[in-house]
């Protein structure tokens, strides 16, 4: 089955976001539930994206800095 991920071109069209950045928000925006919540582990953006986990890291940092999104800790099973 495919998702498809609806990007605001707010996203697409901001020349401060390099494709890296952009690809993560593709990948947080295919896991978002109708109220935009997203909840994929980085080793989830790291698949989908192909980049590495601390560049996915990074870049997440920077998007919440821009305002484009809000990080909220969780835990899973595993603490």
């Amino acid at each position: 089955m495919s998702r498809f991920a609806k990007v605001p071109e707010e996203i697409l069209s901001d020349d401060a976001l390099d494709v890296f950045s952009k690809m993560v928000m593709v990948a947080l925006l295919l896991h978002a539930d109708s109220s935009g919540k997203a909840f994929p582990s980085i080793s989830t953006i790291t698949r989908l994206s192909g980049m590495g986990k601390a560049t996915v890291v990074r870049r997440l940092f920077q998007l919440e800095e821009m305002g484009y999104l809000t990080r909220r800790k969780r835990k899973d099973k595993a603490g």
